[in-house]
């Protein structure tokens, strides 16, 4: 804590938490749960509210260790001091407490019950027992332990209160809510939003309060307090504003809380008292040198006056002191005589005064050493008391000893020694103290002569009388201690007699001695007052003469001080101007760099200067002084400690400087984002040796922390995670205690010494960690990532010091030159101002100082001609450096789309040292291959894994040793050259290496990116400098945006830009809206009606559409769009509205990016010219043949749209709109075009080549497909290398298996030779770190590893898998081949790799058509390969077809020859291939159809004959006889590298689809990889999440009704009281029911028959059966939708808990997705949410009106009568007689919920009314051609159906047995309705309407059971049979689906789920034409 205290201020919103609080505390068993952001207050709170109502606050001591026991251990305190104490106790818990998901079941337990079960053992329960006893009695409980313990768990619930304080941030608090809903239930719950304005304004006042901002004159504190107040709010509001824009955009998050806030008021405050003082002590030490400068030249003419006047003084002085001299000696010589006499007498006098001593001394000495005895005897006679005195006393007759010692005593008191007065002196209580304090030198010596006679007796001692009397043992003791004493005493008084006669003689001659030192005294008083005048005299003398040479020094030291501070003093003035400009604004210039260093840490560069100038416009707005120039690097630093830190390993570039000054300048540790290691690079060469680097993971990281705190070390926490260790949270919020002079804090269960030295830095490598608001208010975030210009500043570096050496190194020696010139400068300038402001005095009498300011002078004209010359050196190697720019430039380019990878893939890692290292060979190989000639080196690109076609490429990574001397210096174009081929070198390597560790469907978007960035970033260069180093042009920003956004722009137009880009002119507009004028092309235009709503999300209407008809209604939305931003474009619309032909051109072009180069011509001037084309064409024209001119005039009203002139890249943009299947090929010719046909190969890599690039070290990657084995691929290899497979161990990877792979490579170590191959990583995430650690081993110092070892890992892609193994390992993707040509070259392949091998292609015993049917079966395996890209089309279910598949069927194949000698069993051969190996995986029954079929047209007896072609383009066909192997290799390396679609037996639009949805991946990856468009900016019209919910949640609720019998949707009355008012089937059978009891009990009654069944009544109808199971079906869907509705209405609104089912609803509506749940509900369906929620209404409307059908005739037959409602069927205008239909007219099968159980009904209907079988019923299919089926009309299912219109009114009479069925849809092929059969169809229409289907029931006969099965036995031959007529038909089974999908589970039948049934339909073509191409029936389409 600081020792300052801090405000407290109390706003309204504080307090009514604070008040909350206490309310809950004062509630028995109240708990509370505070949810907010950490640092919103919550503990705060929390603290107050205790205080308030008197309870005690417990928190949770975290440590590294800390347990659950721990926890437990803590709940028994808590539960001790409110159950057993009784005290209030409040227990705060928040997230960081909570480190196990445990903890919050006991506090679930708590909060139900008040307990947690098993928290106390027995012993402890005793103890409860024990300790509660007595309370237990006082409240009349049971003295048992279970009564008192439920007392204890009473007095717990009513005295704990549990406070949670959780933040929403993540999804940890939701997840929490769910699993533990007492968390909801039994807490009161307290928001903490973010604080308002005026409560951060009220917390500014009260810290600024106590702030003096040293306001200049003129300035207003108040107000400007007020305004610094202010704009600190304005700061953190639009920091908070910037946070979430930052997350949009980029994903990074950040988060502003109220501590943020608190911490920039306070680094404020400290920052601005600290910048004042220093700017005041610079100008004070300026100032009071310029006043030393002026005093010194003030004096100098005072001088001259003085030095003139002082020599007659010194002559009169010098007389003065001579007659002073003589007088002295005289009186010397008097003196010294007395004192020789006065010296004699004291010697004597000290030797007389000696031996008196001595002698006294004696007899002290004598008389001390008897008084020991006689104060033993004293003491004895203390101890004796009353009861020993009468002892004696009680004696008549004493002993003789008694007596005689009492007679003693008596003489000795001089008294009578006699018994009597003995006895009357024992009387006396005084007696003892008489004796004690006896005067014993006063005794006469007759009384000692008495006692003799006592004394003498032989028996007068204490050991005798101790015999008789203990009491008279002490007295006869103390008797002779008195004897002895007098003795001794008559014996030394004369002796002191004679000492004191000496003494009284010895003071008498003091005395006299005396007063002759009094007159000795006097005389040399006199004597000293003539020394000391004469002395005065003397120095008078020499002070003048001093003063004088003083003088005259001084006035030369002023010609020197003046001369050599002339130019100082006028940069001083300067410079103590600038520091009051400083002052001026270090109130406005603080406050930006505090928000700075608070804030801006974790942004990047765009963002800091973007707030910066935001907060520069506010300061100056409120009127606060800022300086002119400000920036943060020059407020807080100095340009010489900028060189410090760039010398030290600072990056060069602005961003990396700030981030030094905000660690440097910040008051929290700083934790750096450091992927690059950049940070890290410059902490450790600016802290140096004494830095500890610790690791985040090292379980005793602690431990050298604690130490380096004590010591005062810095220490670098790295690999910190996304959680901070809670050990760390003293130290980060720096918790020091001030106790007795010392600085403390505690860690742990210690206190240690907080060292003020001690500094801790953190990085992670994570480059974009997600750090939840409790690590951002603790640490100060730092985004150290490497920036373009940090980076590109570094490369420059690199190719100048390789191009040339020195000059990097002049530049390098010329900084450091500078720096220190600038810092000698700077310490001599200090130097002199600190003279000067020390110097006391005279500041002319300081030698000292004017010497070092002149040679400081000297110094600093010397150093300044040396900067000057310097910097102009500097200037001109800047400039010849600069000619290298641009290959640094093109590095940094490469770098940023490389670190743009890892987002495509996580496997894509490439780190930035080895992309130095990378760099730097590159321009080392162009060197070397210029000094040493064109020669092709031997070793391939350092860490290339390169394709065949590369293998030649350059060496850059081990060049030849040999020394390399000075080149020339190239100028002009020879330099220009020489860089262009360095970056050509430099991208060309660089795509070769990183291609190879892409998977191919990548590899064109990393060659696009490389293309694109490099045009942007020529596009910013030549808007800088306006020259740019290459020929692929530039790329604006703006149309890079255009092209991968399109549709978001689109849609974000107004009516009023879509008006004016409707492709009509302004005549054309007024006549379409008066609606007087018709369209300019009508053919080509549809009105549209659509509007578009927040569930459906379809285009708005703005009223009558041009819209062509070919164009959907996104494409012309972008085309709008792209006409009206796009000046270029501008005439797009007219153009496709009004040429119709010039588009349906571009529609049919097979290349239209290179076609469009070319200028279009119209039909009209090919006609002018003389020709008679059937149609425009594009041509070339030449510049100026006036084609232009005569095209205006002949297309007056076809406007031609000029494509030629669009650049390339605007080309895409137009392909992307309007033909996206052309896009990949476009962007393949578009990169080509700019960049070359290299940077487009791709092709496997060479184990070999890869194996000599690595070493022990390097581990090498193989990054998996699905699929993919690399194994025997390396078993091969190894065996090329070694000869054997012995020395590779493999293992795969899994549960347990991490420990033998780590024995594995320890035994690879010890083991020479051996390899380790570790497979399937991603399936060890627990063994990574561990992998990791081993692996980081290999490059420890010291660590001895086997040159032969190699390490082999392979991995599919997993975020489990070590980044800096993939950094530092060479990987190598490994996949199947994709195309046929590539299947085929891998069957084939070369040197024994291919399945294909010589011996097994020459084999002649398999006879001649043995080459055939090999080739065949290659071709049928790579055709089923690669038909899995159709997705549906191709297979239902997309199967894991493998390589065995093709090694089992051609072995197969072999037997099978040599079986038949030669001769092909083809039904064999068509079974086994067909059915069990490639039919063994397929699983769905029509895929196996299919599967045969393809396998007929590769493996059939036409495949052997001359001419056979396996396509009908005719370019697969069958090899010739003759052809070798390698002759077959060749043939198939001719192939193409595309396949055309006819070999795969699909349409062209089936490719289409294809090419589409390949581009739509494309840009998808391409926009994952660019920073994201913000919604509030550019997507939407900013609403909240919560209100786009909520509006759709409406839009659904009035589309969707209740229930399918609902009166209205979403009606009131309906929701209130269901279907009350509504006669519902349900209801109406019931009546039904009880009605036709009724009549059978009045039958039974009249003795009638009663019939069992009625064939007219209704109930008995199977198909008004189906009808109550599907509306049952949909009224429950309905009711899971609405009541999920009005739960997430709750939810969003905070008045429940969002469940995960009502969080995934509420996600899909914002993508426009179907919740799980309705799906779960639901029937199959892919329809988008706003699609599926109008199908849903149409279902239920349908089955509504057919259920009013049936109710209605019910009623009719019951004879009730009821009015036609507006929803009523009846209220359709049916035809005569139709109202009594109880059905449809013709049914909406795909409206059925389960549509097989519909057709079931259907036959069972039937079968009920012929009374047949209904299992030998079956379907005859008729297609119903009426007049509205016309081809237009079928082809156009943009056009949505009526389906009421169809189902009830429109169209003839419903069959008399079957049904018609209406809504089905082709996918694949059309219905023609003039030859009524299947057709191919229309391009670019993959699905199409068909007619009306009769489903006619039909009884199968046994005989057309056999001819169905003979028919179905050659059906093999079917497709090689041609018709006898041309008009002939025959009938292709077409499997009918519910979605499109067409995948779904197995069910019982053997059939998916998504399968309905299977239609008949007529065709010409044969049944394997429709086969091959996926022809199906779909019940709804996807849209």
């Amino acid at each position: 804590m600081g020792s300052q205290e801090k405000p407290l201020v109390f706003f309204t919103e504080a307090v009514e938490h604070i008040t909350r609080a206490a309310r809950v505390f004062r509630q028995p068993g109240g708990h509370m749960m505070m949810v907010g952001l950490d640092g919103t207050g919550k503990a705060s709170s929390t603290e107050l509210a205790c205080h308030i109502s008197q309870c005690e606050l417990y928190k949770l001591n975290i440590t590294r260790n800390y347990l659950h026991a721990d926890f437990r251990d803590d709940l028994k305190k808590v539960f001790h001091m409110a159950g057993v104490q009784g005290s209030k106790t409040v227990l705060l818990l928040n997230d960081a407490d909570i480190i196990m998901e445990s903890f919050l079941e006991d506090v679930n337990s708590i909060l139900n019950s008040g307990e947690v079960p098993d928290l106390f053992d027995n012993d402890e329960l005793d103890a409860i027992s024990m300790e509660l006893k007595s309370a237990a009695l006082e409240a009349g409980i049971p003295d048992t332990r279970q009564a008192v313990y439920q007392l204890f768990i009473q007095r717990v619930q009513t005295k704990l209160h549990i406070v949670l304080a959780m933040s929403p941030a993540g999804h940890t608090f939701r997840q929490r809510c769910r699993a533990h809903p007492a968390l909801i239930n039994c807490c009161t719950i307290d928001w903490y939003n973010e604080w308002p304005e005026e409560a951060l304004l009220s917390v500014a006042h009260a810290y600024f309060s106590r702030i003096d901002f040293g306001t200049q004159e003129g300035q207003d504190t108040k107000a400007l307090r007020e305004s610094v107040a202010g704009v600190c709010v304005d700061i953190h509001s639009s920091v908070t504003t910037a946070a979430k824009q930052y997350y949009q955009e980029l994903r990074r998050f950040y988060y502003t809380t109220p501590t943020s806030y608190l911490e920039l008021i306070q680094l404020y405050s400290r920052m601005l008292e600290s910048s004042r003082q220093l700017y005041m002590n610079s100008r004070d030490r300026l100032l009071v040198g310029l006043s030393k400068l002026s005093e010194a030249n003030s004096l100098v003419g005072t001088m001259q006056e003085e030095l003139v006047a002082l020599g007659p003084k010194i002559e009169e002085k010098a007389r003065d002191t001579e007659l002073l001299m003589q007088q002295l000696a005289k009186d010397q010589e008097a003196v010294d005589e007395v004192r020789l006499i006065v010296e004699d007498e004291e010697q004597t006098m000290a030797k007389e005064a000696k031996i008196i001593e001595d002698y006294a001394e004696e007899a002290t000495r004598d008389l001390q050493s008897v008084l020991p005895a006689l104060q033993t005897a004293i003491t004895a006679l203390d101890a004796l008391d009353k009861s020993d005195i009468s002892e004696i006393r009680v004696y008549t007759n004493p002993p003789v000893l008694v007596m005689t010692v009492m007679s003693a005593v008596c003489t000795l008191l001089q008294q009578k020694p006699d018994w009597a007065t003995a006895k009357q002196q024992l009387s006396d209580p005084s007696f003892l103290k008489r004796l004690v304090t006896l005067d014993k030198n006063s005794i006469p010596n007759k009384v000692w002569k008495k006692l003799k006679q006592y004394s003498k007796h032989a028996d007068f001692t204490p050991e005798r009388v101790g015999g008789v009397s203990l009491a008279c043992k002490s007295m006869c003791q103390w008797v002779l201690a008195l004897e002895h004493y007098m003795e001794v005493y008559r014996m030394v008084e004369p002796k002191q007699q004679k000492v004191r006669e000496a003494k009284e003689a010895l003071e008498i001659a003091k005395g006299n001695l005396k007063a002759k030192q009094e007159s000795l005294a006097k005389i040399q008083e006199h004597l000293r007052i003539l020394q000391q005048q004469y002395q005065d005299s003397v120095n008078q003398r020499e002070s003048l003469r001093e003063r004088k040479v003083l003088t005259t020094k001084r006035l030369e030291r002023a010609s020197i001080l003046t001369t050599a501070l002339a130019d100082e003093r006028v940069r001083w003035k300067d410079s103590a101007h600038d520091q009051d400009v400083k002052l001026h604004g270090v109130v406005g210039d603080t406050l930006l760099s505090a928000a700075n260093v608070g804030y801006l840490g974790v942004f990047n560069a765009p963002y800091r200067r973007l707030l910066v100038s935001q907060w520069l416009t506010k300061c100056q707005a409120a009127a606060i002084p800022v300086s002119k120039d400000y920036t943060l690097v020059n407020a807080l630093s100095d340009k010489n400690k900028v060189r410090q830190w760039h010398n030290e390993g600072l990056p060069q570039d602005k961003h990396s400087v700030e981030n030094a000054v905000v660690i440097k300048s910040g008051h929290r540790w700083p934790l750096i984002i450091d992927p690059q290691g950049q940070g890290k690079k410059w902490i450790c060469g600016m802290e140096g040796e004494r830095l500890k680097t610790l690791q985040a993971a090292d379980p005793n990281y602690l431990k050298i922390l604690e130490n380096a705190i004590r010591v005062g070390e810095p220490v670098l926490l790295e690999e910190v995670g996304e959680s901070l260790d809670p050990g760390l949270h003293p130290i980060l919020v720096r918790k020091i205690i001030h106790r007795g002079g010392q600085d403390l804090i505690r860690l742990g269960d210690t206190e240690i010494e907080f060292n003020q030295n001690f500094r801790l830095y953190m990085t992670t490598s994570m480059p974009n960690p997600h750090f939840l608001p409790a690590v951002c208010i603790k640490v100060n975030i730092i985004n150290f990532t490497v920036t373009f210009e940090g980076l590109q500043e570094q490369l420059l570096s690199t190719v100048v010091q390789q191009e040339r050496p020195d000059l990097e190194q002049q530049h390098a020696q010329l900084l450091e030159s500078i720096a220190a010139d600038l810092q000698l400068l700077r310490d001599l300038e200090d130097k002199s101002l600190s003279l000067l402001q020390k110097s006391e005095g005279h500041i002319l009498d300081d030698q000292d100082l004017i010497e070092t300011l002149q040679r400081s002078k000297k110094m600093s004209a010397e150093i300044t001609q040396r900067v000057g010359q310097s910097e102009e050196t500097e200037k001109n190697i800047n400039q010849a450096r600069q000619k290298y720019l641009p290959v640094a430039t093109r590095g940094a380019v490469l770098y940023f789309v490389l670190a743009d990878l890892s987002m495509v893939d996580v496997m894509y890692q490439f780190s930035l040292p080895w992309f130095q290292r990378m760099f730097r060979q590159c321009v080392d190989y162009l060197n070397i291959k210029q000094s040493h000639g064109m020669g092709t080196p031997t070793r391939p690109l350092s860490g290339t894994l390169r394709p065949q076609s590369a293998r030649s490429s350059p060496d850059i990574s081990h060049p030849a040793p040999t020394a390399v001397k000075k080149k020339p210096d190239l100028i002009g174009q020879d330099l220009t050259a020489h860089l262009m081929k360095m970056i050509d070198t430099l991208t060309e390597s660089v795509y070769k290496v990183v291609s190879q560790a892409l998977f191919a469907h990548h590899q064109l978007m990393f060659s696009f990116l490389l293309c694109t960035s490099i045009m942007r970033n020529n596009a910013v260069q030549s808007t800088l400098s306006g020259e740019v180093l290459n020929s692929l042009g530039g790329l604006v920003e703006k149309q890079w945006l255009i092209f991968l956004h399109t549709p978001i722009f689109a849609n974000m137009m107004d009516a009023e830009t879509e008006q004016q880009t409707d492709g009509l002119t302004p005549m054309q507009r007024l006549e379409m809206q008066a609606g007087i004028g018709s369209d300019p092309s009508s053919p080509n235009l549809t009105p549209s009606s659509s509007r578009r709503s927040s569930v459906s999300g379809s285009t708005p209407f703005i009223g009558k559409s041009t819209m062509p008809k070919w164009l959907t209604a996104e494409k012309w939305r972008q085309c709008q769009y792209i006409c009206s931003t796009m000046e270029d474009f501008s005439q797009l619309c007219h153009s496709l509205v009004s040429n119709p032909e010039q588009w349906q051109l571009l529609l049919r072009m097979d290349d239209p990016y290179h076609a469009m180069a070319t200028r279009y011509i119209p039909l009209e001037e090919i006609k002018g010219l003389g020709s008679r084309p059937s149609s425009g064409k594009s041509v070339s024209s030449r510049p100026g043949s006036g084609t232009q001119e005569r095209t205006q005039k002949t297309s007056a009203k076809k406007v031609v749209f000029k494509w030629e002139e669009l650049t390339a890249f605007q080309r895409l943009i137009l392909i992307k709109i309007l033909q996206p299947e052309m896009l990949k090929a476009s962007i393949r010719s578009f990169v080509e075009e700019k960049m070359g046909i290299k940077f487009l190969s791709t092709g496997d890599f060479d184990l070999k080549e890869v194996f000599e690039e690595s070493d022990a070290k390097t581990p090498l990657i193989f990054i998996l497909s699905h699929g993919s084995d690399p194994a025997a691929q390396l078993m091969r290899f190894a065996k090329e290398v070694r000869g054997s497979t012995l020395h590779i161990d493999m293992i795969s990877l899994g549960r347990g298996q991490g420990p033998k792979a780590e024995e594995l490579i320890q035994k690879a170590h010890i083991l020479k030779g051996r390899w380790v191959f570790l497979q399937n990583c991603h399936l060890a995430a627990s063994f990574m770190p561990r992998l990791q650690a081993i692996v980081d081993s290999f490059n420890k110092p010291g660590a001895d590893i086997d040159p032969q070892f190699r390490l082999w890992l392979s991995s599919k892609p997993d975020p489990c898998f070590p980044i800096t193994i993939l950094q530092t390992g060479l990987k190598m993707t490994v996949e199947l081949p994709q195309g046929l040509k590539a299947n085929l070259q891998r069957s084939f392949g070369s040197g024994g790799s291919g399945i294909v091998t010589d011996q097994l292609y020459e084999d002649a015993k398999l006879g001649p058509s043995w080459k055939n049917l090999l080739f065949g079966l290659c071709m049928f395996n790579a055709v089923v390969h690669e038909r899995k890209k159709y997705g549906p089309l191709g297979y239902n279910i997309p199967y894991a077809f493998t390589s065995s598949d093709l090694e089992v069927s051609l072995q197969m194949l072999q037997a099978l020859m040599v079986e038949e000698d030669g001769t092909v069993p083809w039904s064999a051969l068509l079974y086994l291939t067909g059915e069990v190996v490639y039919g063994g995986r397929v699983t769905d029954a029509w895929d196996r159809r299919c599967l045969h079929s393809i396998l007929q047209r590769f493996l059939c007896p036409e495949a052997l004959t001359p001419g056979y072609s396996y396509s009908s383009d005719g370019l697969y066909r069958p090899l010739p006889k003759s052809y070798s192997l390698a002759e077959s290799r060749a043939y198939i390396d001719a192939l193409p590298n595309s396949d055309s679609p006819d070999i795969f037996g699909m349409h062209e639009n089936a490719e289409n689809a294809f090419l589409r949805s390949q581009a739509s991946e494309l840009i998808e990856t391409i926009i994952s990889v660019q920073p994201r468009l913000t919604a509030t900016g550019v997507i939407g019209s900013g609403k909240s999440s919560d209100e786009i919910v909520l509006e759709v949640i409406s839009d659904i609720s009035q589309h969707l009704p209740e229930t399918v019998e609902q009166d209205e949707p979403g009606t009131a009355r309906d929701r209130d009281a269901g279907s009350a008012g509504r006669t519902t089937l349900n209801t109406m059978f019931a009546s039904n029911q009880a009605a036709m009891r009724k009549k059978s009990l009045e039958k039974q009654a009249k003795g009638e028959k009663v019939v069992q069944e009625d064939p007219d009544d209704l109930s008995n109808s199977a198909l008004v059966t189906v009808l109550r199971q599907e509306i049952d079906r949909y009224n429950r869907l309905l009711g899971v939708v609405h009541s999920s509705l009005r739960s997430l209405t709750l939810a969003v609104k905070g008045e429940v808990v969002m469940s995960e089912h009502l969080e995934e609803a509420y996600n899909s509506f914002l993508v426009q997705r179907v919740p799980e749940k309705w799906q779960e509900a639901a029937y199959e369906s892919c329809k988008p949410l706003g699609s599926w929620v109008k199908d849903l209404a149409q279902r239920t409307d349908f089955f509504s009106t057919w259920a009013d059908l049936v109710i209605s005739n019910m009623e009719k037959k019951m004879g009730i009568n009821r009015p036609v409602s507006k929803q009523s069927p009846l209220s359709l205008d049916l035809g005569e007689g139709e109202v009594t239909r109880d059905g449809p007219r013709s049914f909406w099968l795909s409206g059925f919920f389960f549509p097989q159980g519909f057709l079931t009904g259907v036959l069972q209907n039937h079968a009920r009314k012929t009374g047949v079988s209904v299992d030998s019923l079956t379907f005859d299919f008729h297609v119903k051609t009426t007049s509205y089926d016309t081809e237009e009309a079928l082809n156009d299912t943009k056009q949505g159906i009526s389906v009421l219109n169809w189902a009830f009114k429109q169209g003839q009479l419903p069959p008399e047995a079957g049904v018609l069925v209406f809504g089905l849809y082709l996918d694949g092929a059309r219905w023609d309705p003039k030859t009524e059969s299947l057709q191919d169809t229309v391009t670019s229409q993959q699905y199409s309407r068909l007619p009306e289907i009769h489903f006619d029931p039909v009884q199968v006969t046994l005989s057309q059971l056999e001819r169905e099965a003979s028919s179905v036995s050659d059906s093999s031959t079917e497709a090689t049979t041609e018709p006898s007529q041309p008009t002939q038909k025959r009938i292709y089974e077409c499997p009918l689906y519910r979605t499109s999908r067409r995948a779904g589970n197995l069910s019982s039948t053997g059939h998916s789920t998504n399968f309905v049934t299977a239609v008949n339909l007529p065709s010409l073509s044969t049944a394997d034409h429709w086969v091959t191409r996926g022809v199906a029936m779909l019940c709804q389409l996807d849209d």
